[in-house]
């Protein structure tokens, strides 16, 4: 078997130019050289032939997954999220995209969203992170990415109470847990962020209003991660949804 460089070019050059003597012998040279000159000519049409018909590689990634591979895909890319037991509550939608996010909908209709931080807190922000993962929309408590250094966790103690577990709401609208390095953040969510499956521009009926802070202990209290029946549930949606649009 013959090989080459970069698709066979890199050896068709001296290849062609060793034939090419052979050919011109073929022309001007006696009949053993015309024999070899014929041959290297047949020779070189097939190397050239061979050279320049390099199969195009098919990239795996463009190519549609079966649903059994985008289910164990699916299944392995968001089982980082989290649902609740609660009685009567429904997960509504999970995604790992920029960190495990969920949202429920209780049997009352209220939305509670569910994130998780998976960084550590830096040293400078320990005490008052638990407290500004669940800030918003309390105006009265700085939000994350807005906050100075200089506060501590006594200045959000108006809204904000750092308790054992990580902090709470003084509303009940919002909770941080520790999990792992980072927080797993319950709060309040508009009814909005759980869209239908048609156009995406209405809230489910069970979705009616924002999640109110008996929603939010709820959740909180039955709090676990995601299960293989949630995540099953989900991806048939999905699958049917892209089979619809596909």
């Amino acid at each position: 078997m013959l090989w080459w460089a970069s698709g066979g070019i890199d050896l068709v050059y001296p290849l062609a130019a060793a034939g090419g003597a052979l050919v011109w012998g073929a022309c001007v040279g006696g009949w053993p050289m015309r024999a070899a000159g014929i041959a290297a000519a047949i020779a070189m049409a097939v190397v050239a032939s061979a050279a320049f018909d390099v199969p195009e590689e098919v990239n795996p990634d463009a190519v549609a997954p079966t649903k059994d591979e985008a289910w164990v895909r699916y299944r392995e890319a968001e089982s980082g999220n989290w649902s609740s037991d609660a009685p009567g509550a429904t997960l509504a939608y999970a995604s790992s995209y920029g960190g495990p996010s969920s949202a429920i909908v209780t049997d009352a209709g209220g939305v509670v969203l569910v994130r998780q931080t998976l960084d550590s807190p830096s040293a400078d922000n320990a005490d008052r992170f638990a407290c500004w993962m669940i800030a918003d929309p309390n105006p009265g408590v700085v939000e994350p990415e807005r906050g100075s250094n200089t506060l501590t966790a006594a200045d959000c103690s108006d809204a904000c109470a750092v308790d054992e577990d990580g902090a709470h709401r003084l509303d009940g609208l919002g909770y941080s847990r520790r999990e792992g390095l980072g927080y797993v953040i319950v709060t309040s969510g508009e009814a909005d962020r759980v869209v239908s499956d048609d156009d995406g521009t209405a809230a489910p009926p069970v979705a009616t209003r924002a999640g109110t802070a008996d929603d939010v202990a709820a959740v909180v209290e039955g709090l676990r991660p995601i299960n293989d029946a949630e995540l099953r549930r989900l991806f048939e949606d999905s699958w049917a949804l892209s089979e619809e649009g596909g």
